[in-house]
């Protein structure tokens, strides 16, 4: 199996919370990592960059998903 289906399956597994924190923090390590690199201090790869980037809109698109489904449930109960 690959990095990125595990990847994906434990984030299947995580709740809408836990996708939320893990975005955030994230979106904290990009930038952190970007800033450092436009400054030169640290070189990291721009390909870890970049699957960070992916792998957090996975995780975006996956908590839209279920907080779509979440609301789609509230409203059918009505």
């Amino acid at each position: 199996m690959s990095k990125r289906s595990e990847f994906i399956k434990k984030i299947k597994e995580k709740t809408v919370g836990e996708l939320t924190q893990q975005s955030e923090e994230m979106r904290h390590d990009i930038e952190k990592k970007d800033i450092t690199r436009h400054f030169g201090e640290n070189q990291y790869n721009v390909h870890e960059l970049k699957s960070l980037k992916r792998d957090r809109a996975r995780v975006l698109t996956l908590l839209n998903q279920k907080q779509e489904s979440n609301s789609s449930v509230g409203k059918e109960s009505k």
